[in-house]
């Protein structure tokens, strides 16, 4: 019969390399997520002034007029 530790016995050189992999993924997986964070700000923020923008021609009466 097969004992359930027998899969278990890893080395701690295994181990290591095991985790140092895991953290790569991981850390990797943080820069994406940096990027894409990034990435959404940087689209917010023209919308905000695309936005700020328009309200200031509209104040001046020199943008675009409401259709009625």
């Amino acid at each position: 019969m097969n004992s359930p530790n027998k899969n278990r016995n890893i080395t701690k050189t295994q181990l290591t390399e095991k985790l140092k992999a895991d953290i790569d993924i991981l850390t990797n997986d943080l820069k994406k997520t940096l990027t894409n964070l990034e990435n959404l700000q940087s689209f917010f923020y023209f919308k905000i002034y695309s936005i700020k923008f328009l309200l200031l021609l509209r104040m001046l009466s020199i943008g675009p007029k409401k259709k009625s």
